[in-house]
This record gives structure tokens, C-alpha cells and sequence, in this order.
């Protein structure tokens, strides 16, 4: 004689985070399309030594992370809305980056405050971690205040942090508006006045950038499989055909379980005699 139990199973759906996972972190670059890049140091514009130290900063980490690129001061003459998103935050390469930054031509002036903004909400920085990295040959040029934008990101992000590379800086100018964007989010602020410092500012700044990539959140473990209930069945080892058989069990799991009388050794699926218990303790 042989119980069946129809069990019931609660199946588990687990809800995946998305983005950020943060293994897929976005990363955007700001990038100084302004006037002030046609200055020049040792006899070169600081446009090309720019572009040319662009590979330091670009590392393996541009591989595994949502990478966008964000310019300024590159389309318009004395237009403090100049800023335009040339890569969206993805799955861009390498050298679709660059190429685009190859394609940057100064123009206008330097609104880097509001690109810092607008790089922070192009990134959700209010839902999830935005790291920016700023690359810039001067100050704010259009009355804005990049300190006090700097803390308010950091105080109402979720993981706001924006690295800062000053390049070719005036040694009358100062830069503290620029170092204070970095300082108050927890970011790195870099100076460069040559092309060999600028490839190691930016090389910095990458590592700083790779090395802040939490690492992906481990697979789920596993839903245990549910333990089938347990009962016990009693009934005369031997019963003369056709004769009535007392069967009793403990405990009843479910109304619905049933008694199937067949002979042993028969497959699961076959049905005898059977009954549905309810909710007694015992059928004939």
C-alpha cells in the first residue's frame, strides 16, 4: 500500500538591482572643449597634449564600466549652455571615446560648474554611485559656484564623487575653485603643467577610478528544495480480496492528500483504489 501526498511549493523569484549593479558602475567624463586649450606649453597646444594623454586615463577599466564622455566651451563663442553628452553612459569603446575627444575643437568658454551638474544627473546620482572625472585648462568662466555645487552633490548623492585634473593652469590663477569640487566629494584633485604630468595625472585618476569598482554582488545561493511532509500509514500486512481494509495515518498534512491502493511495485502514476481523506484520520 503506498500514500500520496499532493504537496503544495512556494516558489521564490529573486529581484535583480539593476545597475547598478555596481560591478556596472557609470563614469562620465567631462572634458574641457574651452578657448582656454588653444594655450600652449613648450609650443603645443594643450588640445593635443590633452588628446594624446587621453589613452592614460582610458585604462582596462573602460571595459567592464558604463563610460560616457561630456565636453564644453566647444561649439559656441561666449555660450555658458555649451555642453553636450558626445557618448551616452555604456557600453562605448575605447577608441569611440577618443575619437570623439579628437573631434573636440576650442571654442567658447568654460561653464564647468553647470557640465559638473549636468554630468552628475546624466549619471542618477541620486540613485546610484557617479563617479565624473573633470579635465580642465581653466576656472569657472559663467558666475556659477563649483564648491557650493560640489557639496550639495555630495550631501544628496548616493555616492557622489567627481576626480579633478587642472591642466596648464596660470601660476597667478587660483585654483582652489577647482580643487575644492574634488575635496568635497571625496575625490582626487590633480595638477598638470606638462604633457608628462598630465599622462601621470590621469593615469592616478584611472587607477583611482578602477580601484573604487565594488566588486559585483556574489550569485544568490540557492533555494533549498522543500522537504516532502512525513506521515505515517498503517494497514493489515495481508487482506482477503475484497473484504473491507482498515487504513489509518498521522498526521493529516492536507485535505486534498488521498490513499491509493495498488499493488506494490507499481508505477507513481497508475491509480487503484483510492480515497480522499479530508480531513478524517481513517478510511475502510
Amino acid at each position: 500500500m503506498r500514500r500520496h501526498l499532493l504537496c503544495k511549493f512556494v516558489t521564490c523569484v529573486s529581484l535583480s538591482l539593476g545597475s547598478t549593479a555596481w560591478g556596472d558602475e557609470n563614469v562620465m567624463v567631462v572634458f574641457d572643449g574651452s578657448n582656454s586649450m588653444w594655450g600652449q606649453i613648450e609650443g603645443v597646444a594643450k588640445i593635443e597634449i590633452a588628446r594624446n594623454a587621453m589613452g592614460s586615463l582610458l585604462g582596462e577599466w573602460v571595459d567592464g564600466r558604463q563610460v560616457g564622455l561630456m565636453a564644453y566651451g566647444h561649439r559656441r563663442r561666449g555660450d555658458c549652455g555649451d555642453i553636450e553628452v558626445l557618448v551616452e553612459p555604456g557600453e562605448a569603446s575605447r577608441q569611440w571615446i577618443l575619437d570623439r575627444i579628437n573631434g573636440v575643437t576650442p571654442t567658447g568658454k568654460t561653464p564647468l560648474t553647470a557640465a559638473v551638474e549636468q554630468a552628475a544627473n546624466a549619471l542618477s546620482y541620486t540613485d546610484q554611485p557617479a563617479p565624473v572625472v573633470l579635465i580642465s585648462a581653466g576656472l569657472e568662466r559663467c558666475e556659477r559656484d563649483p564648491c557650493a555645487l560640489a557639496q550639495a552633490l555630495e550631501q544628496s548623492g548616493v555616492g557622489f564623487t567627481a576626480h579633478v585634473v587642472g591642466f596648464g593652469l596660470g601660476s597667478d590663477e587660483d585654483a582652489s575653485s577647482l580643487s575644492c569640487i574634488a575635496e568635497n566629494t571625496g575625490g582626487q584633485y590633480i595638477t598638470a603643467t606638462n604633457a608628462t604630468e598630465l599622462g601621470a595625472a590621469f593615469s592616478a585618476v584611472s587607477t583611482a577610478v578602477a580601484e573604487a569598482a565594488p566588486d559585483p554582488a556574489p550569485d544568490p545561493e540557492p533555494e533549498p528544495e522543500p522537504e516532502a511532509p512525513q506521515g505515517a500509514v498503517e494497514a493489515p500486512d495481508t487482506a482477503v480480496a475484497g473484504s473491507n481494509v482498515d487504513v489509518t495515518w498521522t498526521p493529516t498534512v492536507a485535505e486534498a492528500d488521498y490513499i491509493n491502493i495498488v499493488p506494490v511495485g507499481t508505477d507513481d502514476n497508475v491509480f487503484g483504489i483510492y480515497a480522499r481523506i479530508g480531513t478524517a484520520d481513517e478510511v475502510s
